[in-house]
């Protein structure tokens, strides 16, 4: 990616209506974002080296896949110590699979966040 404010997950998206894909590996995007990571200091006065937090900049991998039971997701992994990795998952996805097979009506269409009317019901 160019930028890191650019949308990775729309590209992510895009790729896979452009090329059919339903499930599997959508694609993997590289970007560079700034970080919480080490730097090494030289302590003159104690004669040691020192690892110090700070924000730096580094290489994220993320990979993006539909999944048959929880849909779309992606991985962020961060290539630069301490290698922070965060999965991401749409919980909404698997709750309207558990729905709509039952055929519960209170299973909301595609896309929707339900309603607070329906509150009660849940």
């Amino acid at each position: 990616m160019r930028s890191a404010d650019e949308s990775k997950e729309d590209l992510a998206h895009s790729i896979a209506r452009r090329d059919g894909i339903n499930s599997g590996l959508v694609c993997v995007v590289t970007a560079v974002e700034p970080c919480w990571s080490y730097a090494l200091f030289r302590d003159r006065d104690g004669q040691r080296l020192r690892l110090v937090p700070r924000m730096r900049k580094c290489l994220f991998i993320y990979h993006y896949r539909i999944h048959p039971v929880f849909g779309f997701l992606n991985a962020r992994i961060q290539t630069w110590f301490p290698f922070q990795i965060q999965i991401c998952l749409n919980g909404r996805v698997r709750h309207e699979a558990l729905l709509i097979p039952s055929g519960d009506e209170r299973a909301p269409p595609s896309g929707c966040r339900g309603s607070l009317a329906k509150l009660r019901a849940a």
